[in-house]
């Protein structure tokens, strides 16, 4: 078992356009109990049956960290070879972006987990580095969740997966019945093993469903807290209805967070968009958040993602000018400096903002001009410049009339199972 010194791996990494050292020593647990190598990642861990691994029922290290499907790739990585698991990546590379892969192993170089005691000093094809086990954790133990968000899906979110069965006439929408979904057991997992690893473990990185509902990742977060894991960097994603006296307190214990808050709209449009959200408690619990004074030396560090759609396209830099308005009240100076970023989405496909009709298009962009010179941060790097790209473009796909009129249905079909009309709460919608 030949082993790559920590030289090495960087010598591989300023050279290579194909090397990542995510599969050395990342995993992504998904609330199915199948694993992806990363959230970039194309497709799932197979077997040699070209089956879907799920790690809940395996041996772990001998079926799964150590399998066949690991073993081949990080050979592959190694040997510079690129393989359709990380096309994504790849793709984005060839069109001269910054990619998730070029990110992670930026992160490897620079150390950004100072006060972690964990380093990798070396990698190997079979056990993936010299702790022989993932020491940068991806734990999505389940899909509850206490939110409806328009464009989630049947697979994150259990109320989702509710409605589509007690409301049949929505299963035709992409999201609201996946059959895959039906195949594998999405009930809580058993976080024995991510327990074990926990003395070696770098980073927690954790989602949902909505983790502070999430039974499994406070037994984690006790546990780490326990073995005096204080150092452990964690990376949450939450999404601001829900927050307990103890999950602030338990948080307090860490000596790095990173907290990232789904907010899709303001006020109202995030109300209509994350179904069951109450703009009110998302404000008060912003605030918590703001103003909890940790026990120990605590770094928080706090920012919000909005997913661009075709419902929040119409008036998305109020998120921004909110997120701005926070400033005021940051006494710990928790926020980022770029704490605000978008994504646009594409799936489902008929909540694309780039199917909107293009006379609607410079309606926006003249709206959001007004605005736009308060932004101060680099709008490529807050994903702002690629909906200023869409706004200007006169294309759409082939297929967007089509999507239009599923959108139209869609939106229908949904408000009218939850009694939430979009008129009532976007104003400026006219699709």
């Amino acid at each position: 078992m030949e082993k790559i010194n920590r030289k090495q791996i960087k010598d591989l990494i300023k050279t290579s356009n194909v090397f990542c050292i995510l599969p050395f020593k990342h995993m992504l647990l998904e609330p199915s109990g199948q694993v992806s190598v990363c959230c970039m990642s194309f497709g799932n861990v197979i077997n040699d049956n070209n089956r879907p691994i799920e790690w809940d029922k395996v041996k772990f290290n001998n079926e799964l960290w150590e399998g066949s499907f690991y073993k081949k790739l990080r050979t592959n990585m190694i040997k510079g070879v690129k393989t359709d698991v990380c096309k994504r990546c790849y793709g984005h590379e060839d069109t001269g972006s910054f990619s998730y892969r070029n990110g992670q192993n930026q992160r490897f170089l620079d150390n950004i987990t100072e006060r972690s005691k964990i380093e990798i000093k070396s990698i190997n094809v079979v056990t993936g580095n010299n702790y022989k086990h993932p020491t940068d954790w991806d734990i999505r133990f389940s899909r509850l969740c206490n939110l409806k968000c328009r464009m989630c899906d049947s697979g994150s979110s259990s109320q989702i997966h509710k409605e589509g069965n007690e409301h049949p006439q929505l299963q035709k929408f992409r999201g609201h019945a996946d059959p895959v979904t039906d195949k594998y057991n999405y009930d809580e997992k058993d976080a024995t093993y991510v327990l074990k690893t926990l003395p070696r473990v770098d980073r927690l990185k954790i989602l949902g469903g909505e983790p502070t509902l999430d039974p499994q990742v406070q037994i984690v977060l006790d546990e780490a807290i326990r073995i005096g894991r204080d150092d452990i960097y964690l990376d949450i994603t939450t999404n601001l209805t829900n927050v307990t006296d103890r999950w602030l307190e338990s948080l307090g214990r860490f000596k790095d967070v990173q907290l990232q808050f789904s907010i899709d709209g303001y006020d109202k449009t995030n109300e209509y968009i994350r179904s069951a959200s109450r703009w009110p408690q998302v404000e008060e619990n912003i605030r918590r958040y703001l103003n909890f004074k940790a026990e120990t030396d605590t770094n928080w560090m706090l920012s919000f993602h909005q997913t661009v759609s075709i419902y929040n396209i119409f008036d998305f830099w109020k998120v921004h000018e909110w997120v701005e308005s926070l400033r005021a009240e940051d006494k710990f100076e928790r926020l980022e400096q770029n704490s605000y970023h978008t994504d646009i989405i594409h799936t489902p496909p008929d909540l694309d903002p780039h199917i909107l009709p293009i006379p609607y298009r410079a309606f926006i962009l003249r709206n959001f001009n007004k605005y736009k010179p308060k932004i101060t941060q680099n709008l490529a790097t807050i994903g702002i410049e690629s909906i200023i790209t869409l706004l200007e473009r006169h294309a759409q796909p082939e297929n967007a009339n089509e999507l239009l009129q599923v959108c139209k249905e869609r939106t229908d079909a949904v408000d009218k199972v939850r009694g939430a009309y979009i008129k009532d709460y976007i104003l400026d919608w006219r699709i």
